[in-house]
């Protein structure tokens, strides 16, 4: 069955490169004229300085009042200085953590309201200046 047939009308919104610019982490905000949004998977480049530590980036979906609805994290991960990751999530996908390549299940339907957005962090918080990239699609 076609996504569109199950949840309505894909949409891909590509996520410019830039610095994670603080603890919080990088926002990025669902379309204002989106309503109610399945999310469907993300695939985010992670980019790490020379800073030294090991970064460990979570994905945490939220409500227009800054709620938290679910967190993507998977343990294990193991982002060093000075390297690139895939940070990658979707339905039924298996989980897998390493140094260069992470992934893992979103559940499914993943229901986020008016106003909803997606922030990548590093959990340990290492360097602000690292950077985060990619593409995510959802329904409306």
């Amino acid at each position: 069955m076609a996504l569109e047939n199950s949840y309505g009308n894909p949409q891909e919104q590509v996520v410019a490169s830039a610095a994670l610019s603080g603890s919080s982490g990088r926002v990025i905000a669902l379309p204002v004229s989106a309503p109610w949004v399945v999310m469907a998977g993300f695939a985010f480049s992670y980019v790490a300085t020379a800073t030294a530590g090991t970064r460990q980036p979570a994905v945490d979906f939220k409500d227009a009042a800054g709620n938290l609805l679910f967190r993507w994290f998977q343990s294990g991960e193991a982002i060093v200085a000075s390297s690139t990751a895939r940070l990658q999530g979707g339905a039924g996908l298996a989980s897998l953590g390493g140094a260069v390549f992470n992934q893992g299940p979103i559940p499914v339907p993943l229901a986020l309201p008016p106003g909803a957005t997606i922030t990548v962090l590093d959990t340990a918080n290492i360097d602000v200046n690292d950077t985060v990239s990619g593409t995510f699609v959802y329904t409306q």
